[in-house]
């Protein structure tokens, strides 16, 4: 798209706090935008069981959307409207939402899965900022009669999380003092950059052979900031470059109820030779390590520079039932030891891992963006660059 087309605000070549430039090499901000992620436009989408119904979650309005395309003859193919009567709104309302109080309640993530609807929701915490009211659910509906919601699942976002990063020279007698700390742990939404860090957005949802879930935890800051762009403060040209921080959750099926990391691990029981590295036993939602336990990534290069970042799923999955696997959109996706998959381990790319879903271990990882050189918004780096699965 070229911005010289395009009247208004982003009008390329023009100054102010919401411009975006023609040339993807230079630094921009958009605060207007910065403020509206997670709550305008379009979140999930999936088609139903028999391949008759699109449906959307639309995120200005929390609700679904159900559009009728058995019929391909009707649907349009020049960029028109959608006929009315093919389309069905739905609001996500009733006495089983929660209301979130002062806050506000965001969905994102949908599945459509054996005659049933599953939405991902996150009560913010906006307006309160606590981490106390900072809650995941997914509710399901019937795809017949989608206006009453069921309460599946329910997940504080106040559990522990092993570090962002970990970077330094390469650290001796076991001890990281020297080293360059960042948190992962999950904060209430917010629209001020001052006070940003990695926000929850439960953004897709898959199922496998056995009935269990998994949860993709999109970063929301990730899709606010990116690689080496400009900070959201009127006026800065100070750039900077966001880590996302998402997550990928298992959560067991147990007859009608579900157990959040029902099979977690002890990361450090799993990922020898390295130790000391931040790994902890306590984390994720049961407190007792991950499900997922390989969303990380390592590269010891020389002697000055070793760098870990232990939360890199940006949100995206697909299921594959023949090979029982899970994908996972990931930042940084190729690693040096121990995995072995290949000693040219580069920052700040985008890409895929393939975990067991029956047992959470690591498989293969694929790299779809490469490297942005430091100093280019290109790509988005380390922050959310890819989308959906399929």
């Amino acid at each position: 798209v070229s911005r010289t087309t395009v009247a208004g605000a982003i009008a390329a070549g023009a100054d102010g706090d919401n411009q975006l430039s023609d040339d993807p090499t230079s630094p921009n901000r958009d605060l207007d935008a910065y403020g509206k992620v997670g709550s305008a436009s379009y979140g999930d989408i999936d088609l139903s069981d028999d391949g008759n119904t699109l449906w959307l979650v639309n995120l200005n309005q929390n609700t679904l959307i159900a559009v009728d395309v058995s019929d391909p003859a009707q649907l349009p193919t020049d960029g028109s409207a959608v006929p009315s009567s093919l389309v069905q709104v739905y609001p996500i309302f009733g006495a089983n939402v929660p209301t979130c109080g002062t806050d506000t309640l965001h969905p994102w993530g949908l599945k459509i899965y054996r005659g049933r609807g599953y939405i991902g929701l996150v009560c913010d915490a906006f307006v309160t900022q606590s981490i106390a009211n900072l809650t995941g659910y997914v509710l399901s509906f019937n795809v017949e009669n989608p206006t009453v919601f069921i309460q599946e699942v329910s997940i504080p976002f106040d559990y522990v999380r092993e570090p962002l990063s970990i970077s330094g020279p390469e650290w001796t007698s076991g001890a990281w003092a020297t080293y360059f700390v960042g948190q992962a742990a999950w904060h209430p939404w917010t629209n001020t950059w001052s006070q940003a860090g990695p926000q929850p957005i439960i953004s897709d949802i898959e199922f496998d052979l056995d009935g269990n879930m998994t949860l993709g935890v999109m970063d929301r800051i990730a899709n606010q900031g990116g690689n080496d762009n400009y900070e959201a403060v009127s006026g800065s040209t100070t750039t900077t470059s966001v880590t996302s921080a998402g997550d990928i959750l298992h959560i067991c099926r147990d007859g009608n109820s579900w157990t959040v990391e029902c099979s977690a691990v002890d990361d450090n029981a799993n990922l020898t030779p390295i130790t000391d590295d931040g790994a902890l036993s306590n984390d994720g939602p049961s407190a007792a390590g991950e499900f997922y336990y390989n969303d990380w990534f390592y590269n010891h290069t020389n002697q000055w520079l070793e760098v870990f970042h232990w939360e890199i799923a940006t949100g995206g999955l697909v299921y594959n039932p023949l090979a029982d696997e899970v994908a996972t959109t990931v930042f940084d996706p190729l690693t040096t030891v121990p995995r072995n998959i290949g000693t040219d381990a580069q920052f700040r790319t985008q890409g895929v891992h393939w975990y067991s879903a029956s047992d959470g271990s690591f498989h293969r990882g694929y790299e779809l963006v490469a490297s942005s050189p430091t100093g280019n918004p290109t790509t988005f780096g380390k922050a959310n660059g890819l989308g959906d699965l399929e």
